[in-house]
């Protein structure tokens, strides 16, 4: 039986040094909600090709500007500017003429400024990237995420001492791809506990495996999780 007060939000790794503190307003916000939240994290993120980035990021003239999809994405140029000094007069006088896309939750460097060009997109992402992204970009993976080496123990412990949540929210399809074998094999699934997403893109990924999603934010940013959250708890 599901504990009827509780919910579980399932989430990849906070940042390390980053300066997004989205996840900690989901705590804020549940708790202003009065909604039980506990939160534990799933997956780590491993950086990969980051030579083959810098000799991208050396010659901007081959590209119309970069994409971020994630904070993550944005931390690997960090890294690489780490790792190569020498980089940043090539990022602060030349990418900062090419125009920066951000989606979801990136945090855009000064650097990079907006402006309209034709030319392909370098686009580092993650490995397990969306196939649905379009065809014209330079898509080069660096960073990966793989489930965490506690994540079978940490569920099971917060099972064990809190019981099955009324509701489990999954931060992202790569989070529900490494949970769901645990969660079956404790019975911590429909009908027992309801499904929920972050967004639209995670509740689909999530129905097109089979399971019922029983709300998502429409926005994926703590306010719009919590009004979905709490619609699904106390129906009108």
């Amino acid at each position: 039986m599901s504990n009827s007060n509780q919910v579980l939000l399932l989430r990849a790794a906070v940042p390390v040094g980053g300066t997004d503190d989205k996840e900690d307003k989901y705590l804020k916000y549940f708790e202003d909600a009065r909604i039980d939240l506990h939160t534990l994290e799933t997956l780590q993120f491993r950086y990969m090709n980051l030579e083959l980035l810098k000799e991208y990021l050396i010659n901007p003239i081959n590209f119309s500007g970069i994409v971020f999809t994630s904070q993550r994405s944005l931390m690997a140029i960090e890294q690489c500017l780490q790792d190569h000094p020498n980089l940043y007069p090539v990022i602060e006088q030349e990418w900062s003429r090419l125009p920066a896309f951000c989606l979801g939750y990136a945090t855009q460097r000064k650097d990079f400024k907006p402006r309209a060009e034709v030319k392909p997109l370098l686009f580092p992402g993650a490995e397990n990237r969306m196939k649905a992204l379009p065809q014209n970009l330079h898509l080069q993976d660096v960073y990966k995420s793989i489930p965490r080496n506690d994540l079978d123990k940490n569920i099971r412990q917060y099972v064990s001492l809190k019981d099955i949540p009324r509701c489990i929210i999954f931060f992202s399809p790569s989070v529900f791809v490494a949970c769901i074998d645990i969660l079956k094999e404790i019975q911590a699934i429909p009908p027992l506990c309801s499904f929920a997403a972050i967004g639209p893109t995670t509740a689909k990924s999530i129905t097109d495996l089979g399971y019922n999603v029983v709300c998502y934010a429409e926005k994926p940013n703590p306010e719009g999780l919590v009004q979905a959250i709490t619609a699904f708890l106390h129906p009108l």
